[in-house]
């Protein structure tokens, strides 16, 4: 915007001098052109300011027989009114997605970080010290983790840095990591956080702030949708989506994922508000990272997934949701692991197999 506004104003310096009407006609029609350039880069520049600044997450119906997958798209009961004057909206433009993600993150052992580029794995990050709940942010640009004092799920120092390690700066002591305690990303900036000496608060990874949340009561798992309108958690035993300022669009219950009394954990929900993800839950300190079983929430159904994909219930097969209402989708096939990507309408668009040096690591979930 600054060079536009130079550019315009060394305009309007070179033209002030004398000239004919055919000329004058001319200079005035190019200072109309250089004018709207300005506003509509100053717009945009706004626009981007606003998207990047958003702070996000500020009748019972029962489980129902498999159906088949639906369409996903915006009901009267999910879509987004108009917040109130002063909030800032979340919500992101998700691009078009008919491709398995080029780019993906792993995780080995709660600690190393993978990245898998097509067919080409790096390994970008081997801590240190001991970590746990290691996340990567929505837009990939920061990871965060707790150092915990003593080992396992204990509380530590909460790391903020680079995905490859780099500008790590520690933000707050004494935060609670390992099962449902996060951290979790509420956007690219900030991290719902569980300290231990009192609710659940939001961390600016900028500068360390705290700010409240309307999730503060909430235990457990914590899940934004990839373009932050939607947040998903467990109460009791129902799953809830609310938007991010806290107000309940559904909620239903929901059983146990493996079994009597096992539990489940939230692991996602779709960027309209209609689908979440259950999965385990957790049995030790480690981090339940994918899900199982996709659930309708205007109806309580359990959406089956494609009869191409083969089910299994060991340690390589996962769910993910992902931009525009996706699936990702990772399944062992033999001695691979694949990868399928599914529309909305229950169609595999794509597959990618793995290199087999990942097929013991956490796919993390990626936007």
């Amino acid at each position: 915007m600054t060079n536009d506004l130079h550019s315009y104003l060394s305009d309007l310096a070179e033209e002030v001098i004398a000239v004919d009407l055919r000329d004058r006609v001319l200079v005035t029609s190019r200072r109309a052109t250089t004018r709207r350039r300005v506003l509509t880069a100053s717009a945009a520049a706004v626009a981007v300011v606003a998207v990047a600044s958003g702070v996000a997450w500020a009748g019972r119906p029962g489980p129902k027989a498999d159906g088949v997958l639906p369409a996903i798209s915006h009901s009267p009961s999910t879509a987004v009114t108009p917040r109130p004057s002063g909030s800032v909206s979340t919500g992101l433009v998700q691009p078009a997605i008919r491709k398995v993600p080029q780019i993906l993150y792993y995780l080995k052992n709660d600690t190393d970080l993978y990245r898998l580029d097509g067919t080409s794995t790096t390994r970008v990050l081997e801590p240190r010290v001991e970590s746990c709940g290691l996340t990567i942010a929505p837009n990939r640009s920061r990871i965060a983790y707790v150092t915990p004092i003593g080992g396992g799920g204990h509380p530590g120092d909460l790391i903020v840095a680079r995905p490859d390690g780099r500008s790590a700066k520690t933000l707050r002591p004494d935060i609670h990591c390992g099962g449902g305690s996060g951290p979790f990303w509420t956007d690219s900036q900030h991290l719902l956080i569980t300290p231990v000496d009192g609710p659940r608060v939001v961390v600016d990874v900028r500068n360390g702030r705290i700010s409240s949340t309307p999730f503060a009561d909430t235990t457990g798992y914590v899940a934004r949708s990839p373009n932050g309108l939607y947040v998903a958690y467990r109460e009791d035993e129902d799953i809830v989506v609310a938007r991010h300022d806290g107000t309940v669009i559904h909620r239903v219950a929901h059983g146990d994922e493996q079994g009597p009394d096992s539990g489940f954990s939230v692991q996602g929900v779709s960027d309209n508000g209609r689908y979440a993800l259950a999965g385990v839950d957790n049995t030790d300190p480690g981090v339940v990272r994918r899900g199982r079983t996709v659930v309708d929430m205007t109806t309580g159904d359990k959406v089956p997934l494609p009869a191409a994909i083969p089910r299994s219930e060991g340690r390589d097969f996962g769910v993910h949701l992902t931009v525009s209402n996706h699936l990702l989708v990772r399944a062992p096939v033999g001695t691979s692991t694949k990868l399928y990507l599914v529309s909305p309408t229950g169609k595999v668009m794509d597959t990618r197999t793995e290199p087999a040096a990942l097929r013991e690591m956490d796919l993390l979930t990626s936007y």
